[in-house]
C-alpha cells in the first residue's frame, strides 16, 4: 500500500523533544512505501527541515510556508496545503498537531493521526518492559481515582 504523509513544522524545531518525535516518525517511514509527503511549516529555510528534504529526495516533499497555500495535484491526490491545515479531495480537512502526523492510505481513502508524543520517555532501544510498566501505571492511577471518586452507600 503506498500511504502519504501530513506533518507540520514541529517535527523540525531545535529541542529534543522535537528530535524524538522526528526520529519516530522517519522510524514508520521507514516501514512503509511513501509516495508523498505533506508539510506545513513557517520556516522553510530551517535546517533540520534541510537534511530532511536531503534524506528522502526520493519522495515529493510538497512544502507550505506561506499563507496564500498551494494547490496539490499529484498522483490522483488534489486539494490545498496551507499554513495551518491541508485540505484534500476525497479525505477532508486536517489540522496539525505536535508530535503527530496523518497518514493517508491512497488506495484505500482513509485516513489516520499517528501520535508520536505517547509515551514520550520511551525509545526504541528500551525493552517492551517499560511499555508495560507504563501501561500498568497507568490503569493503576485511574483505577485509584475512580475509588476515591466513588460515591458510598450507607
Amino acid at each position: 500500500m503506498k500511504k502519504f504523509y501530513y506533518i507540520d513544522g514541529s517535527f523540525f524545531e531545535d529541542s529534543q523533544r522535537s528530535r524524538e518525535y522526528l526520529h519516530r516518525f522517519i522510524k514508520h517511514l521507514q516501514r512503509n512505501r511513501i509516495e508523498m509527503i505533506l508539510v506545513s511549516i513557517k520556516e522553510k529555510d530551517n535546517p533540520i527541515f534541510e537534511k530532511f528534504k536531503e534524506r528522502y529526495h526520493s519522495v515529493p516533499i510538497i512544502y507550505c510556508s506561506t499563507n496564500n497555500g498551494m494547490e496539490i495535484a499529484m498522483n490522483n491526490i488534489q486539494g490545498v496545503l496551507q499554513l495551518d491545515c491541508v485540505d484534500l479531495v476525497d479525505y477532508g480537512k486536517f489540522y496539525p498537531m505536535s508530535g503527530s502526523c496523518v497518514e493517508f492510505d491512497a488506495s484505500e481513502k482513509k485516513a489516520r493521526r499517528i501520535h508520536f508524543n505517547v509515551f514520550a520517555n520511551y525509545h526504541e532501544e528500551d525493552s517492551y518492559d517499560f511499555l508495560v510498566d507504563e501501561l500498568e501505571n497507568m490503569i493503576f492511577d485511574k483505577l485509584s481515582k475512580m475509588k476515591k471518586n466513588k460515591p458510598k452507600v450507607c
